[in-house]
Protein backbone atom coordinates (compact mmCIF):
# COMPACT_ATOMS: atom_id res chain seq x y z
CA UNK A 1 0.00 0.00 0.00
CA UNK A 2 1.29 3.47 -0.86
CA UNK A 3 1.89 6.39 1.44
CA UNK A 4 -0.14 9.57 0.95
CA UNK A 5 1.55 12.92 0.99
CA UNK A 6 3.05 15.57 -1.25
CA UNK A 7 6.30 15.17 -3.12
CA UNK A 8 7.23 16.73 -6.47
CA UNK A 9 10.02 14.45 -7.72
CA UNK A 10 10.97 12.02 -10.49
CA UNK A 11 9.86 8.42 -10.91
CA UNK A 12 8.21 6.28 -8.25
CA UNK A 13 8.88 8.59 -5.27
CA UNK A 14 6.07 11.17 -5.83
CA UNK A 15 3.19 10.99 -3.39
CA UNK A 16 -0.41 12.06 -3.93
CA UNK A 17 -3.34 12.30 -1.57
CA UNK A 18 -6.44 10.78 -3.17
CA UNK A 19 -5.74 11.36 -6.88
CA UNK A 20 -9.10 11.02 -8.63
CA UNK A 21 -8.60 12.11 -12.23
CA UNK A 22 -6.02 11.80 -14.99
CA UNK A 23 -5.96 13.47 -18.42
CA UNK A 24 -3.44 13.41 -21.27
CA UNK A 25 -2.25 16.77 -22.62
CA UNK A 26 0.77 18.58 -24.06
CA UNK A 27 2.97 21.32 -22.68
CA UNK A 28 5.23 23.09 -25.17
CA UNK A 29 4.89 20.09 -27.49
CA UNK A 30 5.82 17.58 -24.77
CA UNK A 31 3.39 14.84 -23.68
CA UNK A 32 2.19 15.10 -20.09
CA UNK A 33 -0.31 13.46 -17.76
CA UNK A 34 -2.32 15.83 -15.59
CA UNK A 35 -3.63 14.56 -12.23
CA UNK A 36 -6.30 16.02 -9.95
CA UNK A 37 -4.71 15.47 -6.52
CA UNK A 38 -8.00 15.82 -4.67
CA UNK A 39 -7.13 15.89 -0.98
CA UNK A 40 -4.02 18.02 -1.59
CA UNK A 41 -6.22 20.52 -3.52
CA UNK A 42 -3.75 20.68 -6.42
CA UNK A 43 -3.38 19.87 -10.09
CA UNK A 44 -0.07 18.11 -10.84
CA UNK A 45 1.51 17.10 -14.10
CA UNK A 46 4.00 14.43 -15.04
CA UNK A 47 6.35 14.94 -17.99
CA UNK A 48 6.13 11.64 -19.87
CA UNK A 49 9.70 11.91 -21.23
CA UNK A 50 11.33 12.38 -17.81
CA UNK A 51 8.81 11.22 -15.19
CA UNK A 52 9.18 14.52 -13.31
CA UNK A 53 6.06 15.41 -11.30
CA UNK A 54 5.35 19.08 -10.50
CA UNK A 55 2.40 21.08 -9.22
CA UNK A 56 0.70 23.03 -12.02
CA UNK A 57 -1.87 24.89 -9.92
CA UNK A 58 -3.13 25.03 -6.37
CA UNK A 59 -1.62 25.58 -2.96
CA UNK A 60 -0.62 22.23 -1.49
CA UNK A 61 -2.94 21.20 1.38
CA UNK A 62 -4.69 24.60 1.37
CA UNK A 63 -8.36 24.38 0.42
CA UNK A 64 -10.15 27.49 -0.77
CA UNK A 65 -11.36 29.35 -3.82
CA UNK A 66 -9.24 31.70 -5.89
CA UNK A 67 -8.79 32.25 -9.62
CA UNK A 68 -5.09 32.99 -10.03
CA UNK A 69 -1.90 31.45 -11.42
CA UNK A 70 0.07 28.52 -10.02
CA UNK A 71 0.23 28.24 -6.24
CA UNK A 72 -1.94 31.37 -5.83
CA UNK A 73 -4.94 29.47 -7.22
CA UNK A 74 -7.05 27.66 -4.63
CA UNK A 75 -9.28 24.61 -5.06
CA UNK A 76 -11.41 22.55 -2.70
CA UNK A 77 -11.55 18.82 -3.38
CA UNK A 78 -10.89 18.24 -7.06
CA UNK A 79 -12.61 15.40 -8.87
CA UNK A 80 -13.08 14.83 -12.62
CA UNK A 81 -10.58 16.19 -15.09
CA UNK A 82 -10.40 16.53 -18.88
CA UNK A 83 -8.12 18.23 -21.37
CA UNK A 84 -8.41 19.64 -24.87
CA UNK A 85 -4.62 19.36 -25.19
CA UNK A 86 -3.93 23.02 -24.31
CA UNK A 87 -6.16 23.52 -21.28
CA UNK A 88 -7.29 21.36 -18.39
CA UNK A 89 -10.87 21.42 -17.12
CA UNK A 90 -11.53 20.22 -13.58
CA UNK A 91 -14.57 19.74 -11.36
CA UNK A 92 -13.80 21.77 -8.22
CA UNK A 93 -16.39 19.79 -6.31
CA UNK A 94 -16.60 21.46 -2.89
CA UNK A 95 -16.63 24.91 -4.53
CA UNK A 96 -19.43 23.77 -6.88
CA UNK A 97 -17.66 25.09 -10.00
CA UNK A 98 -15.86 23.94 -13.15
CA UNK A 99 -12.40 25.48 -13.52
CA UNK A 100 -10.14 25.94 -16.54
CA UNK A 101 -6.34 25.82 -16.26
CA UNK A 102 -4.03 26.94 -19.07
CA UNK A 103 -1.32 24.27 -19.08
CA UNK A 104 1.60 26.46 -20.18
CA UNK A 105 0.95 29.22 -17.62
CA UNK A 106 -0.98 27.56 -14.78
CA UNK A 107 -3.57 30.36 -14.93
CA UNK A 108 -6.87 29.23 -13.37
CA UNK A 109 -10.26 30.75 -14.19
CA UNK A 110 -13.80 29.74 -13.35
CA UNK A 111 -15.52 28.44 -16.47
CA UNK A 112 -18.94 27.64 -14.99
CA UNK A 113 -20.68 27.66 -11.64
CA UNK A 114 -21.68 30.27 -9.11
CA UNK A 115 -18.50 31.76 -7.61
CA UNK A 116 -20.10 32.17 -4.17
CA UNK A 117 -19.73 28.41 -3.68
CA UNK A 118 -23.47 28.03 -3.21
CA UNK A 119 -24.72 24.66 -4.43
CA UNK A 120 -27.87 24.23 -6.45
CA UNK A 121 -29.20 23.37 -9.87
CA UNK A 122 -29.61 26.15 -12.42
CA UNK A 123 -29.03 25.78 -16.16
CA UNK A 124 -27.34 29.00 -17.23
CA UNK A 125 -24.22 30.40 -18.86
CA UNK A 126 -20.89 30.74 -17.05
CA UNK A 127 -21.04 31.82 -13.43
CA UNK A 128 -24.85 32.16 -13.53
CA UNK A 129 -25.03 28.33 -13.48
CA UNK A 130 -25.31 26.38 -10.22
CA UNK A 131 -23.91 22.91 -9.52
CA UNK A 132 -24.10 20.57 -6.55
CA UNK A 133 -20.70 18.92 -6.03
CA UNK A 134 -19.77 18.39 -9.71
CA UNK A 135 -17.67 15.35 -10.47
Amino acid sequence: MGTTGVTNVTGTAPRFNYPLGVAAATAGGAAILVVSDSANHTICHTMMSTGVVTTLAGSICNAGYSDAAGADALFDYLLGIASDGTNVYVADSANNVIRKIVILTGVVTTLAGNTSGTSGFVNATGTAAYFNNPT
